[in-house]
């Protein structure tokens, strides 16, 4: 993810269905995430992380508060400037959703199923996904799902609880993902897009309009923005009336 993050040939990065024959194929398994959990707390886990409350073991309080990204090293990711569309086909639950929460647009099948169940098998959702959905749904909305551990279907999703952009059969789902990677790259400014994404993640992290606007105009994805060609390229394309040829922005 950090090299997928900082590599100047890579201006989106789609998150596609886990590969699975299995009819209710999610796009982040959830039993990883419980096998996982149930390891570390462990006797053996707990003898080669040296104790089950160190910062080693990700499922102790401070190994949480301290763990890089969160979730499967994505779920708390702030620092990268690139878009990241996920492909949701059959389910997305716990970690998965933390996941998903934290992208920029999701595609889904009109069939896939949501659940943060965590409450229900005496965990709780600590990589993210708590603030996030609160963020975005509200916080009645957010309890539904959080303290009831209640599966939403596609349908909520998208209308209820808006972390959803669009349904679409399951078999079209990467596809349309892709199409809309594709769309992003060719019709916008690589640099113009980073700088908004720095711009959309700021927003998120602070209540006030005014230091989130501040922050983003002092950011470097802004101030490499300013100082580059595809600004001048895209106000010239647009005066001349033409398809604007971006370049790749110089590397912060």
């Amino acid at each position: 993810m950090h090299h997928a993050s900082a590599s100047q040939n890579l201006p989106v990065l789609t998150c596609p269905p886990y590969p699975s024959a299995k009819p209710n194929a999610s796009l982040f398994p959830a039993l990883f995430f419980l096998s996982l959990f149930k390891s570390r707390h462990s006797p053996r886990w707990a003898e080669k992380s040296g104790g089950p409350n160190t910062a080693a073991n990700v499922h102790s309080p401070e190994g949480i508060a301290s763990a890089a990204h969160g979730f499967a090293a994505f779920s708390r990711r702030t620092v990268s400037c690139k878009p990241f569309i996920a492909a949701v086909v059959g389910g997305a639950y716990g970690g998965g959703v933390e996941m998903l929460l934290n992208c920029d647009l999701v595609i889904s099948a009109d069939d896939a199923t949501f659940a943060l169940p965590e409450v229900k098998v005496g965990v709780t959702a600590v990589a993210g996904g708590i603030p996030r959905l609160v963020s975005i749904a509200g916080r009645q909305l957010a309890s539904e799902m959080l303290l009831l551990g209640r599966t939403v279907t596609a349908q909520e999703a998208y209308t209820r609880f808006g972390f959803v952009n669009k349904l679409v059969p399951k078999d079209n789902v990467l596809a349309e993902a892709l199409a809309w990677a594709s769309a992003l790259v060719r019709d916008s400014s690589p640099d113009a897009v980073q700088s908004t994404k720095r711009g959309v993640t700021l927003a998120c992290q602070h209540g006030d309009v005014d230091t989130a606007t501040v922050e983003h105009a002092r950011s470097p994805e802004s101030v490499r923005h300013f100082a580059g060609e595809n600004m001048k390229e895209g106000l010239k394309a647009f005066g001349e009336k033409r398809r604007p040829r971006w370049t790749n922005p110089a590397k912060l």
